[in-house]
């Protein structure tokens, strides 16, 4: 009778080790997701700005060539 009361507490034991190595192997992967999401979000963000932000410091001019090789 005490081998089978051992063998079933060993296996609750072993049932609660593996449900709570897969929640927490699941919380991980969702709170690891989630950086990924913001991380992603926020490049995406920068990216938007520097677009916007981007401002041409001189207006374009045409370029002549000033090499004239003479004849």
């Amino acid at each position: 009778m005490s081998t089978f009361k051992f063998v079933g507490k060993l296996a609750l034991v072993s049932l609660l080790i593996t449900s709570s190595c897969k929640n927490y192997m699941h919380y991980n992967e969702y709170n690891y997701q989630k950086s990924v999401d913001v991380m992603q979000n926020n490049i995406e963000e920068d990216n938007k700005s520097h677009k916007q932000k981007r401002v041409k410091l001189r207006p374009e001019k045409e370029v002549y060539n000033l090499n004239i090789k003479k004849l």
